[in-house]
């Protein structure tokens, strides 16, 4: 398995309001920092606040082709994954304007497909157009 992708781990959404959530994770934003130097790999820490407002901010759809997340987790709750556009591993940051929610097809074309490249900017795009549109609200929902 390749470096750059780490596996996946299924967690709950945080049921906090929507308001929260994000104040939660623009708070959180730091520099990643590694979890161990004694791991086989590198695995860098990463902010649950930060992935539960990305989950949340994508209301169950995938923020790239917009369909329905493609399943329920055990739990209920939409099945999407949080990418991290500009990677950890190459110095990006774990923040919510540099993170997109994608159906598991988009995140693996994000990470395999040859278009990646074109992707990371129209990614950036997606996410700088809902971030500018959600500043609006400025926690009022």
């Amino acid at each position: 398995m390749s470096n750059d992708v780490t596996p996946l781990t299924i967690q709950e959404p945080d049921q906090t309001p929507f308001h929260t959530l994000r104040e939660k994770a623009f708070k959180a934003v730091a520099i990643p920092k590694l979890k161990s130097e004694h791991a086989p790999s590198t695995v860098f820490s990463r902010s649950k606040a930060i992935r539960d407002y990305i989950l949340a901010r994508a209301e169950g759809k995938c923020e790239h082709c917009q369909r329905p997340a493609p399943f329920l987790t055990a739990q209920g709750y939409p099945y999407l994954e949080a990418h991290h556009i500009l990677r950890l591993t190459d110095g990006g940051p774990d923040h919510p304007q540099s993170i997109i929610a994608l159906c598991p097809n988009c995140h693996r074309e994000a990470h395999f497909g040859k278009q990646h490249e074109l992707l990371k900017k129209k990614f950036l795009d997606i996410v700088a157009v809902l971030e500018k549109n959600l500043g609006h609200l400025r926690f009022n929902d």
